[in-house]
């Protein structure tokens, strides 16, 4: 088992403040009990405990950080913090960990080249039907397309939502049986239903979207 060891460069990095600074939660007064991880319902499905990222962030490796499925299969339940003998947050850990992490891969900037051939790549596995995208970029796709739904429409459209989320992640025919039971029994719509007040809709994603230009 590797051993690491904190110093004064790596508690005072950029990124151990930063993350503190944007969950408000003191991360170094964590002594790594494992009441966090030990109540966690999602652990099984973690590649790292939610302890273990807790200790990552002490540690500023924050590529370990990001690259771990664990802050995408986060819930936010919110069992740690009401475990957390520390009283300490680490749900707000973790949203703050998918913010920055989904931050840093959207300011990453793609040649021309690079672009078609990532499309390319991502094109040929979906036809092939060998389309196997990582947790985050299925978390982080679908949250996306939901979030443009309730952009436009200021709610959610099952149709809409359901279509762009097979699209982008490849599963283009899944759940697509469920389809016309839904239709049948009125749970899903053809058409979108725009709520009265669009204008107030906006002015939140203006606000969070300001917000989150500030914190970069």
């Amino acid at each position: 088992m590797m051993s690491y060891f904190l110093s004064r460069q790596i508690v005072n990095s950029d990124f151990v403040h930063e993350v503190m600074k944007r969950s408000g939660q003191n991360i170094l007064s964590c002594y790594q009990c494992g009441k966090c991880s030990a109540g966690c319902p999602m652990r099984y499905q973690m590649d790292l405990q939610p302890n273990q990222i807790m200790r990552l962030v002490q540690l500023g490796m924050m590529d370990a950080a990001f690259n771990s499925n664990s802050i995408w299969m986060c819930i936010s339940c919110e069992t740690c913090t009401t475990r957390c003998p520390r009283e300490m947050e680490p749900a707000r850990v973790m949203d703050t960990l998918r913010s920055m992490s989904y931050a840093r891969e959207s300011a990453r900037q793609l040649s021309p080249g690079q672009w078609f051939r990532e499309l390319g790549s991502r094109l040929g596995q979906a036809l092939l039907g060998a389309f196997n995208m990582e947790v985050k970029d299925n978390v982080r796709t679908f949250n996306s397309v939901f979030l443009e739904n309730v952009r436009r429409q200021g709610r959610s459209f099952e149709m809409s939502l359901i279509g762009g989320s097979n699209t982008s992640t490849g599963y283009l025919v899944r759940n697509i049986l469920k389809a016309p039971i839904m239709l049948l029994k009125g749970k899903m719509e053809f058409i979108p239903e725009r709520v009265a007040r669009m204008k107030k809709i906006e002015k939140i994603f203006e606000k969070v979207e300001e917000s989150e230009n500030t914190k970069i």
